[in-house]
């Protein structure tokens, strides 16, 4: 392969490990959200509502692993820059080339 063609493909892998924390924090940001705006309707009624927050979590969690299955890696923890992880994933595919 030539050198050009394993730079974009690098390129390309990391914008997507990139795009999957950036979603992965998203979710978990929108989560706590919806548990406190739940905790504080139910706190108004005195009366216990159904924990309605388990159904768009439970979707957005079915659509962060359906994301992480498609991409087949694991990225939490890296802590790369890009221009290093671009340049690490461009030498593994040198390598398997």
């Amino acid at each position: 392969m030539k050198d050009e063609k394993l730079m974009k493909i690098a390129k390309k892998r990391v914008q997507a490990k990139q795009a999957l924390r950036f979603q992965a924090i998203l979710f978990t940001f929108v989560s706590i959200m919806l548990v406190g705006l739940y905790f504080l309707i139910n706190s108004f009624l005195d009366k216990n509502v159904f924990f309605w927050p388990i159904i768009p979590i439970a979707g957005m969690a079915f659509a962060l692993l359906i994301q992480w299955i498609v991409m087949f890696t694991f990225l939490f923890g890296s802590g790369k820059s890009t221009e290093k992880a671009i340049q690490a994933e461009y030498e593994r595919l040198k390598k398997q080339n």
